[in-house]
């Protein structure tokens, strides 16, 4: 896959979280031609991110940029990388007290086409009270968030957006998985896949991707991208997903930081 290709997988990643937090009442994202980064208004980190993707320029400025800003509201962030850090990067990370936590794959379906539809489960869209109520009730289990942070991130207003789906799946009429679509073009982000607890290794989060990729599909998507855990990377192998990349996160804690 092309460089072109990637990157808008990168876009497709940021807006994710865009979607997301513009819609919480004290969450907003920051876009300019330097630097991108979403703010959910609280301390929790994983709603905080600052995107570096390719090409690599001026980074420690773009980091510094976004470190005082955090600093100012005093709230932990972290700074989102595609592929390994070059110098530059590590440079920057090491000059701002950054550290390394995690990295996930980047994975890519590039002949969605020939995905077939699962039939036993019953899929709802979430357009209503009741569904997007469901929806938290899921991922509040499988991701073990509290309720309130769900409420707040998984907010009514996503109901208005255009080019994101939320789809619940039922198993004899219990709302047990769930997955959520970001459409951009012709591809399918699909995030926030989750199964309730006691609901697990029935193979339903494979169905409700492959739903939300279907669902993709009719509105004219052709290709498909998405973050797996280690958890979840054999599951979609098995799809037909591909490894091409990997997303890094480096955190910065500016209390921790301040005290070093």
């Amino acid at each position: 896959m092309d460089e072109q290709s990637l990157h808008l997988a990168d876009e497709n990643y940021f807006e994710s979280f865009r979607v997301l937090i513009d819609n919480m009442s004290k969450g907003h994202s920051h876009m300019d031609s330097s630097l991108k980064f979403t703010d959910c208004g609280m301390a929790a980190i994983f709603f905080n991110n600052v995107f570096m993707f390719k090409p690599f320029l001026e980074v420690t400025e773009k980091v510094s940029k976004a470190k005082r800003y955090f600093a100012e509201v005093g709230r932990p962030f972290r700074v989102v990388v595609r592929e390994e850090y070059s110098e530059p990067v590590n440079r920057a990370a090491n000059q701002l007290l950054l550290k390394k936590v995690d990295s996930v794959p980047l994975m890519v379906h590039s002949s969605i086409s020939e995905l077939q539809a699962p039939t036993d489960l019953n899929f709802l869209q979430v357009n209503d009270d009741k569904t997007l109520q469901d929806y938290r009730e899921v991922m509040a289990s499988a991701f073990v968030f509290p309720e309130w942070l769900i409420e707040k991130v998984l907010s009514k207003g996503l109901l208005k957006e255009q080019h994101l789906v939320m789809l619940v799946g039922y198993e004899n009429g219990v709302a047990c998985t769930g997955a959520m679509l970001i459409q951009q073009g012709d591809l399918a982000g699909i995030y926030w896949v989750g199964t309730k607890q006691g609901y697990e290794r029935k193979g339903l989060a494979a169905k409700v991707t492959t739903q939300a990729i279907l669902t993709g599909r009719e509105r004219g998507c052709t290709w498909s991208v998405l973050q797996a855990s280690d958890h979840g990377k054999p599951v979609y192998q098995r799809m037909g997903f591909e490894t091409l990349a990997h997303y890094h996160y480096q955190v910065y804690q500016p209390l921790v930081a301040e005290a070093e």
